[in-house]
């Protein structure tokens, strides 16, 4: 039976659970798929959703023990299809003199998937790759070796750091573009000059069978004995601003308490941040968590506090897979009018909206939700019910589904 082969960069990542999100709902629709991997995460933890799929996982080689690996399988992906290996070696030669972008080496890794793989008619009859990236030119040259199609999912970073060139030529090069939010396609066709037919608005969705509500409101907002709880949840990069978030919460007269789950490079100037502003008893910093951990400390919070911010490359969040999460679990929100978090987030409706980059407007939203409950309780219903309409992961799997098939 036709499969997908899912291309990635690094497999299973606690950072990407999306993916793994979509390849089990692959294999729940009934597609036959291979997941095939540039490099391992060396990650030592994995989300349960990962021991749920049962596709087969293959990771590339690696040089230098690899070399005999690529030359063998570009022989035999030479040899079951000359015509179509040398001409897209002619092409892989020609861009890499031109560019000197890794083009000719992502030709190899091709060659050796199509050689020791079975891509075609008797087994993988498509290719889906995540990300604008090495991945996206691996699926490129594979599927022009083998002659089948490949389509790209577009999240955020890959489309706004990269040289808008190489977006439209990888863009233009697939069958199909899916993307998570409508500002991305917005981007991707006016920005880039993608075709507008060949780009799909896809939401990643959220599990509303993992991520379900409390069962009462939780204690810590005005009217409590208990101090309001704060969760954020996501790597600790730029982009996030929580170093807004914590000058934010540093203008705050009451007390409170701050949790942030995940693990990035900022970690240490974070930590420092809060001991510069006093914080150091009521923020917490815990490191990545799996989604079974993250739940009850979701249900355990008063507010989610998101800070996303542009940064000076262009890079930005997508909508933040914990934005919706959260408001799953009927968390009120406060975030900022950045990419497409207003797409999920609508101000005074499911949560509060403020401008990027201004801690005493996020201080502002804070201090409104502490002094009004009620408030907060009606955005968190409201929160949900937006999730449970729009962005409940089967039901958004369903588009993408509907477009794997037609590429099969």
């Amino acid at each position: 039976m036709a499969g997908i082969g899912v291309l990635v960069t690094s497999y299973p990542k606690l950072s990407e659970t999306f993916i793994a999100q979509e390849i089990r709902l692959l294999e729940e629709y009934g597609f036959p798929v291979e997941v095939f991997v540039r490099h391992a995460s060396g990650e030592t933890r994995t989300q349960s959703i990962v021991d749920e799929i049962v596709a087969p996982v293959v990771y590339l080689p690696r040089l230098p023990g690899g070399i005999r690996a690529f030359a063998s399988g570009n022989l035999r992906a030479f040899t079951r299809q000359p015509l179509r290996y040398l001409g897209a070696l002619g092409a892989a030669l020609g861009r890499s003199v031109q560019l000197r972008d890794g083009t000719l080496w992502r030709f190899f890794e091709a060659g050796w998937l199509v050689g020791t793989r079975r891509i075609g008619r008797d087994g993988v009859t498509h290719l889906h790759a995540h990300f604008f990236q090495r991945t996206t030119r691996v699926a490129e040259q594979a599927a022009r070796i083998a002659g089948v199609r490949f389509t790209v999912s577009a999240h955020a970073y890959d489309i706004y750091t990269q040289p808008p060139a190489v977006v439209r030529r990888l863009g233009a090069a697939a069958d199909a573009v899916l993307t998570c939010t409508a500002a991305n396609v917005r981007h991707l066709v006016q920005a880039i000059g993608l075709d507008p037919a060949k780009v799909h608005l896809v939401f990643h969705g959220v599990d509303t069978t993992r991520f379900q509500p409390r069962a009462a409101p939780v204690p810590g907002v005005a009217g409590t004995e208990d101090a309001p709880r704060f969760v954020t949840v996501g790597r600790l990069v730029p982009k996030k601003g929580l170093d807004d978030v914590l000058r934010a919460l540093a203008k705050l007269a009451c007390d409170f308490r701050f949790d942030i789950y995940g693990e990035g490079p900022l970690r240490g100037e974070l930590e420092a941040l809060v001991r510069e502003l006093g914080l150091e008893g009521q923020v917490r910093l815990h490191g990545a968590v799996l989604q079974e951990e993250l739940v009850p400390a979701l249900r355990a919070s008063a507010v989610y506090l998101c800070g996303s911010r542009e940064t000076e490359d262009g890079n930005r969040d997508g909508i933040p897979n914990t934005v919706a999460e959260a408001m799953a679990v009927a968390l009120p929100v406060i975030a900022t009018r950045v990419s497409g978090i207003p797409e999920l987030v609508e101000d005074g409706v499911t949560g509060l909206l403020v401008e990027a980059n201004d801690p005493a407007a996020f201080a502002t939203a804070l201090n409104r939700l502490v002094a009004d409950p009620e408030e907060s309780e009606r955005f968190g219903r409201a929160g949900r019910k937006r999730v449970e309409e729009v962005f409940e992961t089967r039901t958004c799997f369903a588009a993408c589904a509907r477009l794997l098939e037609r590429y099969r």
